[in-house]
């Protein structure tokens, strides 16, 4: 993620950058199996791809294997991350020596990131730079298709010198929280290096339950139509018609939680509570698009190139699936900087990850509002 001197996110700077650059451009985690990579061509190629069902914003797989999978890279050896394939629009690849890169440690201005003349980054086999390949990855997607992308990385002297402590590094996503992988330094012989005991602790990878596989969605299980939804939503109805289907139960479920996490105290600072109420909100906007991304996944792969059925009108093509994956990407993008600025500037994030344990933020008790009692998880 691109920042200011000050640590503070130039967001304004690379979003304007990214429909200059869309005209400048010629016409895992510890436990996960390792990606080993593609030798062929002369150089070492990890290729990456987007599971956008894997989490709230989705982790890479590399070379088929995943979520975040483990790498391992040799000292003064030349590795190349394909990101051609069209799932990584929106994600670009970044390396720092702790999880999350920029998007961390942000009362130090941000992690350390991997930097120096080891690491380039390419478009159309070109040599770019960070400052255009990040807001390349955000032009519309048609565009970013036109493409291709990928980074090469050497672990030089320059970056062994503060990874030879804990012997790792980290890929991240510039754009989005929450997406990093391991990669373990060996020296050239192959043999690790770096004093375990000083390794740095990287968050396990969310695992759906049945439940949110079937709707393609991340953590709302728990207001499913049911017991769940009776404690949160009582007798509210977000839904009317025919409900007892998937589509039904899923859209009730996400309108549930969207209502019980908005219900929030109001902190007395109006941007705050503005973020803390948009961050569900947007929430609810990725797990609205990603339920039809799960119906258009499951009826291609059962052959239905209509995908939706009952009338033209009621089918996903290409534009329609590009709104979708565009409310998904760029929504999370923001629910990532909201929660930035809000840790930055001092106050409570409100973080989807680890579940109510992280949350912070204080919300109205379940059912009518009733001034500002507390409700305790």
């Amino acid at each position: 993620m691109v920042r200011s001197t000050s640590g503070m996110t130039c967001r304004g700077v690379v979003l304007a950058a990214a429909a200059a650059v869309a005209q400048l451009l010629p016409s895992a985690v510890r436990g996960a199996e390792a990606a080993e990579g593609d030798s062929t061509g002369g150089m070492q190629t990890f290729t990456f791809t987007h599971d956008l069902f894997a989490s709230d914003t989705g982790y890479y797989l590399v070379d088929g294997k995943g979520p975040s999978p483990e790498l391992q890279m040799k000292a003064n050896v030349t590795y190349k991350f394909d990101q051609s394939d069209a799932t990584n629009w929106y994600h670009p690849l970044g390396f720092a020596f702790l999880p999350d890169g920029a998007h961390s440690c942000l009362m130090d201005g941000g992690c350390p990131e991997v930097e120096g003349p080891g690491l380039k980054y390419f478009i159309d086999g070109k040599l770019s730079t960070l400052d255009d390949y990040e807001p390349a990855f955000e032009a519309p997607r048609e565009e970013w298709m036109k493409h291709r992308y990928h980074v090469e990385l050497n672990l030089d002297a320059e970056t062994l010198e503060t990874a030879a402590e804990t012997g790792e590094i980290f890929y991240f996503c510039h754009l989005h929280m929450g997406m990093s992988g391991l990669i373990k330094v060996q020296d050239q012989n192959g043999q690790p290096m770096g004093d375990v005991g000083k390794q740095a602790e990287l968050y396990k990878p969310y695992q759906a339950d049945e439940f949110d596989k079937m709707c393609g969605t991340y953590e709302v299980s728990e207001y499913a139509p049911g017991e769940g939804y009776a404690k949160e939503c009582a007798d509210l109805q977000f839904l009317c018609g025919e409900t007892d289907t998937s589509f039904g139960k899923c859209m009730q479920a996400i309108d549930c939680k969207m209502n019980r996490s908005m219900r929030v105290i109001n902190s007395g600072n109006p941007v705050v509570t503005f973020m803390h109420q948009m961050i569900p909100h947007h929430d609810n906007a990725v797990n609205m698009a990603k339920i039809l991304l799960k119906i258009e996944e499951s009826k291609k792969a059962a052959g239905d190139a209509t995908v939706l059925e009952d009338g033209a009108f009621n089918i996903i093509d290409q534009d329609v699936d590009d709104l979708l994956r565009n409310i998904v990407n760029t929504q999370n993008e923001q629910i990532t900087f909201m929660n930035s600025w809000l840790e930055e500037n001092g106050h409570a994030p409100y973080d989807r990850r680890g579940g109510w344990t992280w949350n912070q933020v204080a919300l109205c008790p379940p059912g009518p509002a009733t001034g500002n009692e507390v409700a305790s998880r």
